[in-house]
């Protein structure tokens, strides 16, 4: 079997309010290891009041069956294809709940402070972690449309 990757996603708005969701299902042939599946899903909410604010909160899913590693212990994204085929196969999932708020200084320009934290399970690891099962994550920053 090749690679085979689909996807699926939607929002829906009602007032002030946005709802999304999205899943994404990856298989992966990794050789002699076999096939390598993957599926995520995430669901979103936007609050958009009237004036210069807006929030974000979403959370989000990944899980791995039959992942083999990449050559520093950790397990790659789907489609990148860099595994150690003498690492063994691995199961877990990641999680991962994140916000942001949004202050609009123009219809173009937005300033914003965004976070998440993320929770590692089973044999699902992520170099950025150092080896921790969960890490937080903080930024600030300016957004221009052209």
């Amino acid at each position: 079997i090749t690679n085979q990757t689909w996807s699926a996603g939607g929002n829906y708005t009602f007032g002030i309010v946005r709802a999304n969701a999205g899943y994404f299902r990856y298989l992966g042939n990794q050789g002699s290891l076999g096939q390598r599946q993957d599926n995520a899903w995430t669901v979103s909410l936007k609050l958009a009041p009237k004036g210069a604010f807006d929030y974000e909160l979403g959370y989000q899913q990944m899980r791995v069956k039959n992942a083999a590693y990449d050559t520093n212990g950790d397990i790659p994204n789907a489609n990148i294809g860099a595994f150690d085929p003498t690492s063994g196969l691995h199961n877990g999932y990641k999680e991962t709940l994140y916000g942001s708020i949004f202050y609009h200084l123009s219809k173009r320009t937005e300033v914003y402070l965004a976070g998440d934290y993320m929770r590692l399970h089973g044999g699902y690891t992520v170099g950025s972690t150092f080896g921790a099962t969960n890490q937080v994550e903080l930024t600030t920053g300016v957004r221009t449309r052209f």
